[in-house]
């Protein structure tokens, strides 16, 4: 047998499961083992189900005139291949009954529980969750999760049972993991701060430090900060990837939700700004815009392309601060370049940023 109960519009909880009741418990196996399980890593024909779909979500925005756009915002970022997205349908329905765009997860048993999976002493889960809150995705290994909420070996474990409890969006093709949507973010921001590992609080006084650094324009705190976690944080192998850094500036600036929204890849001029973090509606804070620009034309020499891609473009996206005389001496310094740096025998990897 088949049950499926569908989720209301009210937003109650659906049960899927199979049973066979033609199955009697003979002493050999316990009855428990007549259900096959369904989770939101392979929610498999159920996936339907797990929540609200797009369709569904876009239909009540409609019905109820209220922002779609700003509802996938804060509730969206679960997908299932075949599916596409899936929508947390109670807060969803808790959003349009009070016309209020905010964290239900507070209102829910859900929510007590991810103090305690953050503070789990095992190594290398605060890096992660300080990676998760910053926008990266994480690899994650779900095999041979005991499917409980207390048999836990390592950090893979308690990821994996944040994506069981919506914690987690889960990506099966890359095996990743990342912070599903606003509201989830919000949860993570506010637990954060109450966990008491040592690591943690470094981290969390050090972002901070560092936004106040780069709003100040502390051009030095702010680049030994940055160097200090690039050091700390990448792979020798890795040191000069641009995906490596991308993810160094995120883990730098993850309490960036205090004050902002983030934003990757949006365009720039000529090239594309990696990470661009745009002020909220409710800060005063000045935006921090075009962090990571790069133009990756090919030049036929190093110098040429040091000058006309890094150098040059820094030069005049900073030329109306220059004087007369300071702009002199930067064409010259392109001019003659030449002169000053030696032409490699063959390519290196460089990440040219300023």
């Amino acid at each position: 047998m088949v049950q499926k109960q569908h989720l209301s519009p009210t937003g109650s909880c659906s049960r899927l499961y199979d049973r066979d009741p033609a199955h009697k418990k003979d002493g050999s196996q316990s009855a428990i083992s007549d259900f096959e399980e369904y989770t939101m890593i392979k929610p498999r024909q159920f996936a339907e189900f797990a929540g609200f779909t797009e369709e569904e979500v876009q239909r009540l925005c409609r019905e109820k005139d209220i922002s779609f756009s700003t509802m996938k915002y804060w509730y969206d970022g679960y997908a299932f291949e075949g599916i596409g997205s899936i929508y947390n349908p109670n807060s969803v329905m808790k959003a349009i009954r009070n016309r209020d765009f905010d964290s239900y997860w507070t209102e829910s048993s859900a929510a007590e529980g991810l103090l305690e999976y953050i503070s789990k002493d095992y190594n290398g889960l605060a890096k992660t969750i300080a990676e998760l809150i910053g926008g990266v995705d994480v690899k994650v290994n779900t095999v041979g999760f005991a499917n409980d909420l207390t048999s836990f070996r390592g950090k893979d474990d308690v990821l994996t049972l944040m994506i069981h409890l919506g914690y987690l969006a889960y990506d099966s093709k890359t095996k990743t993991v990342r912070i599903p949507n606003e509201e989830i973010r919000r949860e993570f921001g506010q637990s954060v701060r109450e966990v008491k590992h040592t690591a943690t609080l470094r981290r969390l006084a050090e972002s901070e430090q560092l936004f106040l650094d780069t709003v100040q324009l502390h051009e030095e705190k702010v680049a030994a900060q940055i160097e200090k976690i690039h050091a700390e944080e990448t792979a020798p192998l890795h040191y000069n990837r641009e995906e490596s850094l991308r993810s160094v500036i995120k883990l730098a600036f993850y309490t960036y939700r205090d004050h902002y929204l983030q934003f990757e890849e949006l365009p720039a001029g000529e090239g594309y700004a990696d990470i661009i973090y745009i002020p909220r509606p409710d800060t005063d804070w000045p935006a921090l815009a075009n962090i990571g620009r790069q133009i990756n034309t090919v030049r036929e020499s190093w110098i040429d392309f040091f000058r006309e891609c890094r150098l040059q473009v820094q030069l005049e996206r900073a030329h109306k601060y220059f004087s007369a005389s300071d702009r002199k001496a930067a064409q010259r310094l392109l001019d003659h370049l030449d002169e000053y740096l030696i032409e490699p025998d063959h390519p290196s990897l460089l990440h040219g940023d300023l």
